[in-house]
C-alpha cells in the first residue's frame, strides 16, 4: 500500500532537546485506490476515511512497538529487520490476519529484494 506522508518538524528547543513531534501517515489515497479497485461506484465520507486512517496509524504505531521490544531483547542487534517486523505482526495481529498480513510482507520484501 503506498501511503503519503504529511510529516510535522520538531518544534522549539527545550532545555538542549528537541521536544518530539508524532509523525502522521496518511492512508487516504490507498483507501481510495483499494475502494476504486473492488467498487468502482463507491466513495468514503470524510468521517469513514478519518477512521480508517486513525485504525491504520494505530495497528501500525502497535506493530512498530512491539517490533522494538523485540529488538530490545535481543542485546546483540541495533537494526529493525524484517524479521521483527514479522514476529510483531503475528503477536499483534491474531489467527487468520496475521497470516495473511505475514505471506504479504514475505511476498513484497521478496519482490523488493529481487528488484535492488
Amino acid at each position: 500500500m503506498i501511503a503519503s506522508k504529511s510529516i510535522k518538524k520538531p518544534t522549539k528547543m527545550k532545555m538542549g532537546k528537541a521536544s518530539r513531534v508524532a509523525h502522521s501517515v496518511s492512508f487516504d489515497l490507498a483507501f481510495k485506490k483499494v475502494l476504486k479497485q473492488v467498487h468502482p461506484g463507491l466513495s468514503l465520507s470524510k468521517a469513514a476515511l478519518a477512521q480508517l486512517n486513525s485504525l491504520a496509524n494505530d495497528t501500525l504505531e502497535r506493530i512498530l512497538q512491539e517490533a522494538n521490544l523485540l529488538l530490545r531483547k535481543d542485546q546483540k542487534k541495533q537494526t529493525l529487520s524484517a524479521h521483527e517486523i514479522q514476529s510483531a505482526v503475528k503477536m499483534v495481529l491474531r489467527g487468520e490476519m496475521a497470516k495473511h498480513a505475514a505471506a504479504q510482507g514475505v511476498t513484497a520484501v521478496t519482490k523488493y529484494s529481487a528488484s535492488a
